[in-house]
């Protein structure tokens, strides 16, 4: 009798384990660059201070990739934006991480638009208008040009 109690209680169906929990982005300790406090002064600046999206760290700030890089990112489900660790590097300059923090800001005002042809633009003409209004927009874009090689392996 005891044997068979086991036996049922070991075989019972169990429910599915809950779901694993994984280190948030927010435990991850900054090193170089403080991206909170980055994000508040842009939010300032540039948005009135109506800009009101968390936002954290993500990925091997070591690890390189043989395709595109995300650099940034905006999750508008969780109002989060993700910026790569990648540039969390003393040789990234500041004004670079502020657009890219930026660009990422604007994409929680600027939401994507159907397009005349029905397609979805993410970075549209109203989009595209106000990132220009980065003060180090030139700069920027052009360092992201000329330094597109670090966040590749080659």
């Amino acid at each position: 009798m005891i044997v068979v109690e086991f036996f049922e209680k070991m075989f019972q169906r169990r429910p599915a384990p809950s779901k694993i929990e994984y280190p948030q982005e927010e435990t991850f300790v900054e090193s170089h660059f403080k991206i909170k406090q980055m994000y508040e002064e842009l939010n300032v600046e540039y948005f009135q201070n109506k800009v009101n999206a968390s936002i954290v760290w993500f990925g091997d700030k070591h690890k390189r990739s043989t395709r595109r890089k995300i650099l940034g990112s905006y999750d508008i489900s969780q109002n989060k934006i993700k910026i790569n660790r990648i540039l969390d590097h003393s040789d990234v300059p500041y004004f670079f991480v502020s657009f890219i923090i930026f660009h990422e800001m604007l994409h929680s005002v600027y939401p994507p638009k159907r397009g005349k042809r029905g397609r979805w633009q993410i970075h549209h003409r109203e989009f595209k208008q106000n990132e220009k209004n980065f003060s180090e927009y030139a700069r920027a874009k052009a360092w992201e040009k000329a330094n597109k090689h670090r966040f590749l392996v080659i």
